[in-house]
């Protein structure tokens, strides 16, 4: 018998499902329905058994008719009176555990039988495997797919074929639909009371991998469905019987000598979802008979009460899944099974995917509606009803969506499977509201934007009638889905800085981080909220990064050095950088390489053709070869003492390299009188060295400036084996190494001198 507590869980779930009222202990009238249903063939679910398909179906052959008893072979075995359990166990095991299945839930449905039969359930299945989940299925999908073949009423329906589906023969099939909620009521009642829902696995189902009791859900959803279609044929006989031949005729369906077409649709529940497409494809025959923008008043007033029809039968149709849909998911989703071995996203059957799959459908019949009805409406009240419906279908296809994205988040689904799932559903949302916009439906576009996350559709709202106090509160409401971000890209996608950077103080902090990939405009941000330090450091990281205008780069590190005057340590007034802090010093010194660049002599700005307006930024190595490379013929001493500021000013990483930028220098000077340095002896005239370009540079730059020529002039013998002047092998003569020394010797003299006569 049940614990306490599997019986308090086993009651819980079924007051769910079925509600108080309907849960008993038995009901012979089930027990009548069960034996007069044509079983299918078992699912080779153990792929051991010996048994053929024709020996299944032979073994397990339609029963007789409703007045008959059950036929020896599918006889519910006795659970109750003088028969032990070891016997019944002992009867049931030289049968098919597929057929010991079936025949304990025909036995569960006798009075008094469950507390045995759940004996023999554990005895059957000690644990829940994939066997049974599959068997289950099966078994269920066998419930709902009744053909009736055995009931004698189905032979009347040859003398129906005039008119197949006659009143008489739609209300048989709506009672026959019933009956098959009852029964798969009472199957979904069995593998409650069996203790299996909290404890089965996972199945494939058109493609996806879901947890067993929530297709076992579908089915019964199915099933409720179908037999709201069927009480809507009889109310629009004319559209649903077309709809089903057209579904019927896709399947490749025929009729039989005891059933008709229609009847084979009804009783193919898992098949229901047919008739969307179906309808839709009514809708298309009908509209390709008159071409759009031809055709009378009376074919478009036909064609707008086909759409309305059609509308009602499918919201109605949809409807009926969705109200069993809640029950079912009131006790199925909970985190054992939201998270099973291999499970894949959940896709609601009235969301299934493909060309042929319901979502497709539903899709064609919005356009079609939108594009088509709305537009050829002649009256406002008739164009208020399409809209209506529009908007309860915009709402059915969203949904799906909707739970099928929250499934694939619960199961942690790989990021290009999220984002390819997500980016179907903002394109589909996109396409569903923009009509409701562009027909100034805009509550109904508000409450699908809202109820969808659609943040773009949100904001075009509220901007075009000037709402911000509604952008705001939907800041607030969507804080964690990010909406405030997804107004400030909207503003930037738009050009509008201004309102950007012009939040108020509740937001100033999500602008702030938002802003932080976006320096050009962070800088202005954080100037406004006295954020000196970050503004400094931000305009000069773009100043480091510009390199296409010299002219912005000067005036981001002006800004740049405002910024860090004015910065303090945010509790005084006190400015805690000061003209001597090493920040402010490196600012100052790459201010310094622009006014030199700027400064160029006109004769090379000419040469290269600069102009000081578009000028690009140079890398100081790049001003350096300019001032004393081949592009400067005409270069005075001046223009290597230029070079010399900019290799003084520039940043190096080691002492190497500062070296290595002044023996660049120095060896294009000394490459200006090249003939003369390769043939020079100690004997030649001191004034014809003191002439040379390099001894004449040096001269001048210890009486024009201010360096320090001491730490700028490099070594002769390093010089002389420097990369421009090795080749000319310079340091094997004594006479360069030696007059080179004595020009060095006496300048730094000199300038010595010079400096001690000053002080």
């Amino acid at each position: 018998m049940e614990s306490g507590s599997a019986a308090t869980r086993t009651l819980e779930i079924m007051q769910t499902l079925f509600g108080s009222e309907q849960i008993g202990d038995g009901d012979s009238r089930l027990l009548v329905m069960l034996a007069n249903r044509p079983t299918l063939p078992a699912p080779d679910v153990t792929q051991q058994s010996a048994r053929t398909v024709a020996e299944t179906s032979s073994a397990t052959s339609a029963l007789t008719a409703v007045s008959s008893p059950l036929p020896s072979s599918l006889t519910p075995i006795p659970l109750s009176g003088t028969t032990a359990n070891s016997s019944v166990v002992g009867a049931m095991a030289g049968n098919d555990r597929y057929m010991q299945l079936r025949n304990a839930f025909i036995t569960f449905c006798q009075p008094d039988s469950r507390g045995q039969c759940l004996a023999v359930c554990q005895n059957l299945f000690p644990t829940t495997t994939p066997e049974l989940d599959q068997m289950l299925v099966q078994l269920s999908r066998e419930l709902i797919n009744d053909r009736g073949a055995s009931d004698p009423r189905w032979a009347e329906r040859n003398a129906m074929a005039a008119d197949p589906m006659s009143t008489a023969a739609l209300l048989s099939a709506q009672h026959d639909l019933q009956n098959t909620q009852d029964v798969h009521n009472r199957f979904l009642e069995f593998v409650i009371s069996m203790e299996w829902w909290d404890k089965l696995g996972v199945v494939d189902n058109r493609g996806h991998v879901l947890p067993t009791e929530l297709l076992l859900g579908e089915h019964s959803e199915m099933v409720a469905a179908a037999s709201t279609l069927v009480s809507l044929h009889c109310k629009h006989p004319g559209v649903l019987d077309r709809a089903v031949d057209n579904a019927l005729a896709r399947r490749g369906s025929t009729s039989s000598n005891t059933t008709s077409p229609h009847h084979q649709f009804y009783h193919q529940v898992e098949c229901i979802s047919d008739i969307l497409a179906s309808l839709v494809a009514c809708i298309q025959q009908q509209l390709s008979s008159t071409p759009a923008g031809g055709g009378s008043g009376a074919n478009n007033d036909q064609h707008i009460d086909l759409f309305l029809t059609v509308n009602t039968i499918v919201e109605s149709f949809l409807s009926a899944a969705a109200q069993r849909r809640q029950k079912t998911f009131a006790i199925v989703f909970s985190p054992s099974v939201l998270h099973r071995p291999g499970q894949t996203e959940y896709l609601p059957w009235t969301a299934s995917s493909g060309d042929a799959g319901s979502r497709a459908s539903l899709l064609r019949l919005f356009t079609l509606i939108a594009e088509r009805a709305i537009p050829s409406a002649n009256h406002t009240a008739v164009q208020q009803d399409l809209f209506t419906q529009l908007g309860r279908l915009a709402d059915n296809i969203l949904d799906g969506f909707r739970m099928q994205l929250r499934s694939a988040k619960s199961i942690n689904v790989d990021a290009v499977r999220m984002e390819e799932l997500q980016g179907d559903m903002e394109t589909s949302r996109r396409q569903i509201i923009q009509p409701f916009l562009d027909h100034n439906q805009r509550e109904k576009a508000r409450q699908l934007a809202e109820h969808y996350g659609d943040f773009a559709a949100l904001i075009q709202l509220s901007e075009s009638a000037g709402e911000d106090d509604q952008l705001m509160s939907y800041m607030c409401k969507f804080a964690e889905e990010g909406f405030a971000e997804y107004v400030f890209k909207y503003y930037l996608d738009q050009g509008r800085l201004a309102k950007l950077l012009s939040q108020p103080p509740a937001l100033h902090q999500k602008l702030a981080n938002f802003l932080k990939p976006h320096s050009k405009l962070r800088w202005l941000h954080c100037l406004e909220q006295g954020d000196f330090r970050t503004a400094q450091t931000t305009l000069h990281d773009l100043a480091d990064d510009e390199t296409v205008y010299l002219s912005k780069k000067k005036t981001l590190l002006s800004l740049a050095k405002l910024a860090c005057l004015a910065s303090d340590d945010g509790g005084g007034d006190a400015v805690t950088v000061q003209p001597d802090d090493e920040y402010f010093k490196s600012l100052c010194r790459q201010q310094e390489l622009i006014t030199l660049q700027e400064t160029m002599p006109q004769h090379i700005t000419e040469e290269l053709k600069l102009d000081f307006q578009t000028m690009r930024p140079l890398l100081p190595t790049e001003l350096v070869d300019t001032l004393t490379g081949t592009s400067n013929p005409d270069a005075e001493p001046a223009d290597f003492i230029r070079a010399l500021e900019v290799v003084k000013l520039a940043p190096y990483d080691t002492d190497e390299e500062f070296v290595s930028r002044c023996s660049y220098i120095w060896s294009q000077a000394l490459l200006r009188d090249q003939a003369f340095w390769q043939s020079v002896e100690e004997s030649e005239r001191r004034d014809s060295v003191a002439n040379t370009f390099l001894c004449r540079t040096i001269r001048t730059a210890a009486q024009q400036s201010d360096l320090p020529l001491g730490q700028f002039l490099t070594d002769p013998q390093l010089l002389l084996q420097s990369e421009l002047l090795s080749p000319l092998q310079l340091h094997e003569r004594p006479a360069v190494v030696f007059w080179l020394r004595a020009a060095y010797d006496h300048v730094i003299q000199q300038q010595a001198s010079n400096h001690g006569s000053q002080a």
